[in-house]
Formats: structure tokens, C-alpha cells, sequence
């Protein structure tokens, strides 16, 4: 089975911890990825919360006064109903996607940032370009801005992308994602359309394809019996 997209949700607000009361049905062996822009330099941290979260990317986008953060986890039996990241004081916003599969996931592509370096009022996630996405691969791309407005909503991806959830209250930041059947290299970027902030955009890209699941210990075991029987 191929991934299968349960949800996402997306917080705003201000002070020293992102937190999030995400609302989605998280079953163990499930992917959750969380993403964090802050109007802060201050490293981050994401609290222990459920099963244990790998840290992809915790940095300031080169000529920025914020920070980035890209977490990922597969779930454990009892994850909880919130989440939620130490930063440093100042306005921020957290994204959280979950993805179920027959297999827990493993990365295919590892976490890549970039900054793009002209303004736009879109998301432009240049994060994705050059990427090497695997057959039957999730890839996820996050994007954000050190700058807010009123609250808006985001509707659209380009390059079949698509689960946009983002917003520009507090803090200004969005995601999509696709599902492949074929892999490919990946050129260009990931926009998501918006209207409200022109800013240079900073973003994180990260892909994950199926582990190999049980029942692989089984495959020796069927060679070593047709070798003795002569049959191989």
C-alpha cells in the first residue's frame, strides 16, 4: 500500500513554546511530521511527547532574524492529542501532517532547506529542486516567511502537490505534499499560492519511502530448502 494522507492542522501564536492541539487520528506506525517557523534565532527543541521525534532541520535561513524546524516520528501506541516545540519568545507557527502506511516509514531524500532570494507573496519552496524522490516516495515540503498578516487561507500547490495547510497569522508558513507512483529528480520549486505577505521565502524538503515490513527473515529460508534439495 502506498501512503495513505490522514491530516493536518496548523497553530499561530506568540511566546516561548509552539504547541499545537492537532485533532487528527493518529494510529501507532503512522508518520507525523511538524514543522516550526519562529520570529526567533533561538534553537528549538521539540518536548517529549509520545513516541521519541528525529530532529531534520533546526537552523536560521541564511539572512533571516528566525528559525526553521522539521521534526519527524513514527507513532507510537498512545501519541498524544497535542504537541508542542520549546523556542525563543516571539511569534510563530506549527504545522503537523500525518500519513499512515502498511509499513513504517523510513527516509528516502534527506532533510534540504534553501532560501529563495527574491520576494514573492506565494510560498516559493526552492527546498525540493534536486531532489532524488523515489518510486512510490512521500515528499513533503514545508515553506515560511519571517513576517505575518491577518489570518488567510492558502488553497493551492502547483506541480501536483497537494494537503496545503498553512496560514499568515502570527507567523507565516505552509505545507503540501505528494504521493508518487514514479520517482524522479526534482526540478524547479514548490509554490503554494497567496496573496498576503511578499517576503523571501525560506523552506524544508524531506521525502520517505516504506520500510520493508515483516515476513523478509522468511525469503533465506525458502532458498536454503530448494539448495538442499538440488533445486537451486
Amino acid at each position: 500500500m502506498a501512503f495513505t494522507y490522514t491530516g493536518g492542522n496548523t497553530a499561530g501564536g506568540t511566546g516561548t513554546s509552539a504547541s499545537i492541539t492537532h485533532g487528527l487520528t493518529i494510529n501507532a506506525g503512522d508518520l507525523v511530521s511538524m514543522y516550526v517557523d519562529a520570529n526567533s534565532t533561538t534553537a528549538m527543541s521539540a518536548d517529549a511527547a509520545g513516541s521519541a521525534w528525529t530532529e531534520a532541520v533546526d537552523e536560521i535561513p541564511s539572512g533571516e532574524t528566525a528559525r526553521q524546524g522539521l521534526w519527524w516520528k513514527i507513532a507510537g501506541a498512545s501519541e498524544p492529542s497535542s504537541y508542542s516545540v520549546t523556542i525563543g519568545s516571539g511569534g510563530w507557527r506549527i504545522i503537523v501532517k500525518v500519513f499512515s502506511s502498511d509499513n513504517p516509514a523510513e527516509v528516502d531524500a534527506a532533510a534540504t532547506t534553501h532560501r529563495q532570494g527574491s520576494k514573492s507573496t506565494s510560498l516559493v519552496c526552492g527546498a525540493v529542486n534536486g531532489a532524488v524522490i523515489s518510486d512510490n516516495a512521500l515528499s513533503l515540503v514545508f515553506g515560511g516567511k519571517d513576517n505575518r498578516a491577518s489570518s488567510n487561507t492558502y488553497t493551492t500547490a502547483d506541480n501536483s502537490y497537494t494537503g496545503v495547510v498553512a496560514d499568515h497569522n502570527n507567523q507565516d508558513a505552509g505545507s503540501c505534499h505528494r504521493i508518487y507512483g514514479a520517482g524522479t529528480t526534482f526540478s524547479g520549486d514548490v509554490t503554494i499560492s497567496a496573496t498576503a505577505v511578499n517576503d523571501n521565502t525560506y523552506s524544508a524538503h524531506i521525502s520517505f519511502v516504506e520500510g520493508a515490513g515483516g515476513g523478509g527473515a522468511v525469503i533465506p529460508v525458502i532458498v536454503n530448502h530448494l539448495k538442499n534439495q538440488g533445486i537451486m
